[in-house]
């Protein structure tokens, strides 16, 4: 069991229900596993609250009553139907059903503004208030063609979006965040500091294929992006519509 393969499996997992034995394997796994651990607490109290926003509905007590003479009564007349419609019972029901519809449009809503393991890129992000500037490696090469520089210190395969890639760089290191390697580099233009890591290490996904999820941490604004399994997570002092403008005048 690895941790993509516990990732695919957590979904199907559902508190206090009979489960398949690869998922209690799953489970077991996520819960050793710092990023996928939250990922499953997250799964316990989004499951928990669907359940009691269903608990909420209290329909009438005749409602099933009310149902079964509606049912046996064959096709009514327009004025029963228009007078049902406006039935205690039936507008309970029918409220209860709106009720779970919201409920769940609002989780929808609230969810696009996450990602999974966003805490893990807002512990990054806060790193930048620590820096001195003392710890980077001065460069005047491209932010992109720091691979053999990065291969050096112990990270493999490091690779940025070719809008980022461009930039020029003034400074670069590897460094261990929680016990795995991230990349990071520095970039004049906007100031920018650029973080970037393995996925699977942190469980990060943003979930914008090829684009990129903006947020805000405390004084700073950040967008992360996931390509080809490594997370680009681009930061910078500002406000959310500084970086929307700054990743709209980057080239593709």
């Amino acid at each position: 069991m690895n941790a993509e393969g516990a990732r695919q499996l957590i979904p199907l997992y559902r508190a206090g229900k009979p489960v398949d034995s690869r998922v209690t394997k799953a489970v077991h796994f996520a819960e050793m596993h710092p990023a996928l651990r939250e990922e499953l607490n997250w799964q316990k109290a989004f499951d928990e609250g669907i359940v009691a926003v269903i608990h909420c509905i209290r329909p009438p007590e005749n409602l099933r009553q009310k149902l079964h003479e509606i049912s046996q009564s064959g096709t009514p007349a327009k004025g029963v139907v228009r007078a049902n419609v406006f039935n205690p019972a039936i507008v309970s029901a029918l409220l209860g059903v709106l009720l779970l519809v919201g409920f769940l449009a609002y989780l929808k809503m609230e969810s696009a503004k996450d990602f999974t393991g966003k805490n893990w890129a807002e512990s990054m992000v806060a790193l930048n208030d620590r820096m001195t500037g003392a710890e980077l490696e001065p460069t005047k090469l491209p932010a992109g063609d720091l691979v053999d520089n990065m291969m050096l210190r112990g990270f493999d395969r490091f690779t940025l979006p070719p809008e980022i890639a461009r930039l020029p760089a003034v400074g670069w290191r590897v460094f261990r965040h929680e016990g795995n390697k991230v990349a990071q580099v520095a970039i004049e233009e906007h100031s920018l500091v650029v973080f970037v890591f393995r996925a699977s290490d942190f469980g990060v996904h943003p979930g914008a294929e090829k684009g990129w999820k903006v947020f805000d941490h405390e004084r700073w604004v950040a967008a992360a992006t996931e390509r080809d399994g490594l997370c680009t997570l681009i930061s910078f002092r500002g406000d959310q519509a500084g970086m929307e403008s700054f990743l709209k005048s980057l080239k593709p």
